[in-house]
């Protein structure tokens, strides 16, 4: 009775490390992908290469936003002699994580090293980075003065108007924010609203006494801000068209600069048309 349970144990032990060196045998009998890289991308997709695996007769594309988990099937390839694939619909401006692995029936291979891949930036993203890291300055049409521009991430922005400090009808070469009193108090000019930007057009939305929209264009190959046409002005009554260059600057202009840059920049940067 000893020898024959003896036996059984024997067996049972033999088959149990049989199939276990079967299953391990079968897992990697596929290969492993190597060489993976990253071929192209633009703002939705990322184009994929890797080496060739002989006995794969097909291929599987995972996907992450983070490196050590929550990775998504992407693609499925049925071909072996594939090496390339395109993963589209991803969002611009995102990092992700890319991994493959060769296919053999129903038999996987191990997963090659992770590689990743940011997404590019739309013409709208950068625009915005640029104009929330920055100004923009233009000098006063009809009269001394300067438009500071200030955007802010969460998509509104603020209009400041600089004026110069005269001392007996003579520019001191001081400038300072425009403001006005009110029972004593010191009331800073400044125009807000929101603003919202598609492709390479920012449209302004002031709020106020006055509402109204203003456009201006960041001029790609140029590389500039511009206007494009300027609403009626409801004090004045005049009907304008301005056709104005802004000046772009990464850091707010010392008001003691102020006054060369008006005088270098006014009249010259704007073709305006009455009507």
């Amino acid at each position: 009775m000893k020898k024959i349970l003896s036996l059984i144990l024997s067996l049972t032990m033999l088959l149990s490390v049989t199939a276990g060196f079967s299953v391990t045998a079968q897992a990697t009998s596929v290969g492993t992908v190597s060489g993976l890289t990253v071929e192209s991308k633009t703002t939705t997709t990322v184009k994929l290469k890797w080496k060739k695996v002989k006995k794969a007769t097909g291929y599987q594309v995972y996907y992450s936003t983070s490196k050590n988990k929550n990775y998504k099937k992407a693609k499925s390839i049925t071909k072996g002699k594939t090496v390339t694939a395109k993963i589209t619909k991803l969002k611009s401006n995102k990092k992700y994580y890319f991994k493959v692995r060769a296919v053999k029936g129903k038999n996987k291979g191990k997963f090659s090293s992770v590689v990743s891949a940011k997404t590019k930036m739309t013409t709208a993203q950068k625009v915005k980075k640029k104009l929330i890291n920055g100004y923009l300055y233009m000098p006063w049409l009809h009269d001394m003065g300067l438009y500071e521009y200030q955007f802010k991430k969460d998509g509104t922005f603020a209009e400041y108007n600089y004026v110069p400090i005269y001392n007996n009808g003579k520019s001191t070469g001081i400038w300072e924010k425009w403001y006005y009193v009110n029972n004593g108090t010191k009331k800073y000019n400044v125009y807000k609203g929101t603003y919202k930007i598609k492709d390479n057009k920012i449209t302004l939305t002031y709020s106020g006494d006055y509402p109204s929209t203003e456009l201006i264009i960041y001029d790609t190959k140029m590389k500039l801000f511009r206007t494009q046409i300027w609403e009626p002005d409801p004090e004045f009554g005049i009907d304008y068209y301005s056709y104005g260059k802004y000046t772009y600057k990464e850091n707010k202009m010392k008001t003691s600069k102020m006054e060369q840059y008006w005088q270098e920049h006014s009249g010259k940067d704007n073709i305006v048309k009455y009507e």
